[in-house]
């Protein structure tokens, strides 16, 4: 029986050689797999976490309440990538981007391109023609929580993910979704979000931050200590501290 049903998959093979070429079926050790190319978020040990940062080519998204990390982190991230390629996208839906804060978190303004969408529908349309311009080796677009989630974008998010994503991972550009949550709203909203919500579905790294508590110095605030709950692709927490000395520094 197991040499019949051998026979009958060798000459399938066999078939699909003689109809499309010798090359089209390879036994998996004969491919040479790429590895994925990534991003450091700035944080050694939430790098270690996501086997080496932020995936190149793939859509990834970050949750957390105003002030609890998640701009920071999304802003460290575009600064490494800047280091690497250059150019930056940011949508601003939330009408928060802080230019200064922005630069202490090593950005470099001049090779940054910075959006106010008009509504959501645009904001979705914005992003789709960026992507598929395969210009652009990172795009951010931080939106609050009804981006992803009203009925009336979220139909039209669906149909943008869907369509960007072959020509995100032939660019190997990064779209990172920087999801805005009201600030009465409980960080566990993110993790318990339903497993067919859009953005959850296309995301390859989905990181929940709250702000676990300051930390202090002798001349004041010093930063604060930050939680980061890994939900994809891995389930796991890490321990984040971001300060302020001057510039915005991750962990030392």
């Amino acid at each position: 029986m197991a040499d019949d049903k051998k026979r009958r998959l060798e000459q399938t093979i066999d078939g699909l050689r003689q109809q499309y070429g010798i090359h089209v079926v390879r036994p998996l050790k004969e491919q040479t797999l790429d590895p994925v190319r990534t991003v450091s978020t700035s944080f050694p040990q939430l790098d270690k976490a996501l086997a080496g940062g932020i995936p190149a080519g793939r859509v990834s998204e970050i949750v957390s309440i105003p002030t609890s990390g998640g701009t920071t982190l999304a802003l460290k991230i575009i600064a490494n990538a800047q280091q690497v390629q250059g150019m930056a996208i940011y949508l601003d839906l939330e009408r928060t981007f802080n230019p200064d804060y922005a630069a202490r978190c090593g950005i470099d303004m001049r090779q940054l391109l910075l959006i106010r969408p008009y509504s959501h529908r645009q904001a979705v349309e914005i992003t789709q023609d960026f992507v598929l311009s395969g210009d652009i080796p990172i795009l951010v677009v931080d939106a609050p929580y009804e981006l992803f989630t009203r009925p009336q974008t979220s139909q039209g998010l669906a149909k943008m993910l869907q369509r960007v994503n072959v020509p995100l991972r032939r660019a190997g550009s990064i779209l990172l979704c920087l999801v805005s949550l009201p600030a009465e709203t409980a960080p566990s909203l993110a993790t318990t979000r339903p497993v067919h919500d859009t953005l959850a579905h296309y995301a390859a790294v989905r990181l929940v931050i709250r702000r676990e508590h300051w930390t202090h110095s002798r001349k004041g605030f010093r930063g604060y200590q930050a939680n980061v709950h890994i939900a994809k692709p891995v389930q796991k927490q890490v321990s984040i501290a971001i300060t302020f000395n001057g510039t915005v520094a991750g962990e030392r």
